[in-house]
This record gives C-alpha cells, sequence and structure tokens, in this order.
C-alpha cells in the first residue's frame, strides 16, 4: 500500500520554513514508506510541486476555496477534491491548527471518531507538548510524527549538507525537545 497524506502549509508555517513535500518525504523516510497518491488538503503552500518528488503518484487538492486548489493543480498536476478523503496511509498537517491549542476537530475537515481511518500521521506544528492532532492519533493507535521530530530531520539534513558528516540525531532531538544529553 502507497502513501497517501493529506499535506497542508499555511502561511504562518510557510512563515517558519515549513514545505509540504518536505514532510512528506520525511514522514515516508521515518515510517519506511514510499510512493502511492499523496492527498493535499490545502492549496497555496510554498512548494507543493516537491510532492510527486516525495513519491506522489496522484495529487488530490483540497482547500476551503476551490479556486486556490483549481490554481494550485494549474500549477502542478493533480486534481481538485470537494473534501479530503476518509482515510489514508497519511495524513499531514502543516496547517498552523495547534499552533495556538485549538481544536483540530472544529477547524479542520476531520472528526475525533474518523482519525483512525489514517495509520500514520504527521503534525508540523511544535510546541512544548503534543497538539491535540497528536494525542488522538496516538490514542487511535497511529504512528506519530510531531513538528520537532520534523524540525529536527530538517536541521539533521542541513547538518550533513553543510558539513559532510552524519548528524547526532539524538543530540539535536534532545536539543529541540530541551531534554539533557548524556555525554558520549
Amino acid at each position: 500500500m502507497g502513501i497517501h497524506s493529506v499535506a497542508t502549509v499555511s502561511s504562518a508555517l510557510v512563515e517558519r520554513g515549513a514545505k509540504a513535500g518536505a514532510a512528506v518525504a520525511v514522514a515516508a523516510r521515518i515510517t519506511g514508506g514510499r510512493g502511492g497518491r499523496d492527498t493535499m488538503a490545502r492549496a497555496g503552500g510554498r512548494d507543493p510541486d516537491k510532492l510527486p518528488q516525495a513519491g506522489a503518484a496522484e495529487v488530490l487538492v483540497w482547500n476551503r476555496t476551490a479556486e486556490r486548489a483549481e490554481r494550485l493543480c494549474a500549477e502542478i498536476g493533480g486534481r481538485a477534491v470537494q473534501a479530503p478523503p476518509a482515510a489514508a496511509d497519511l495524513l499531514v498537517n502543516t496547517t498552523s491548527v495547534g499552533l495556538r491549542s485549538e481544536d483540530p476537530f472544529k477547524a479542520l475537515p476531520l472528526r475525533v471518531d474518523s482519525i483512525n481511518g489514517y495509520p500514520c500521521l504527521v503534525d508540523l506544528v511544535y510546541g512544548s507538548g503534543p497538539t491535540a492532532l497528536v494525542s488522538a492519533a496516538q490514542a487511535a493507535g497511529a504512528t506519530v510524527v510531531d513538528g520537532l521530530e520534523i524540525l529536527v530531520r530538517q536541521g539533521a539534513r542541513s547538518f550533513e549538507r553543510w558539513t559532510g558528516r552524519a548528524a547526532p540525531l539524538e543530540v539535536l532531538r534532545a536539543a529541540a525537545r530541551q531534554e539533557p544529553v548524556a555525554a558520549a
């Protein structure tokens, strides 16, 4: 079964460097997936054309504003849809929902009782604790990759490109989570 995702990028997260394609690619590497159909749940993000490079065989685009979805499809290909799928192998939230502790089940077209339709969640929102979406997905038994892990992986990739050395993932992860690191 391929990767199916709902990937979204809001302007608030774009300003913080979020990219839907990067999120899907990182999630695929972390969860061992590759290929399949990615579903982008919000139009207007930065670099949405990276989704096919992340392994998307087909891109479905949903947005509250149908015209934005159509414009994005005209730019990158894909098909605008009226609603996100009820289930997918991978749900990627790159909206800002959760950044200020909003209830994702009121702000997004998701229902708490259907979150088990997504066995893997990537939530780009990060803060001092899990978002309500992350907590609901964990309670449903989903594999979860939170925003801090995405940040760590992006930092690791930059470190490796700049230095040519393997990134110390545990050190980066502890720093992001502000945890003490054991001496090596």
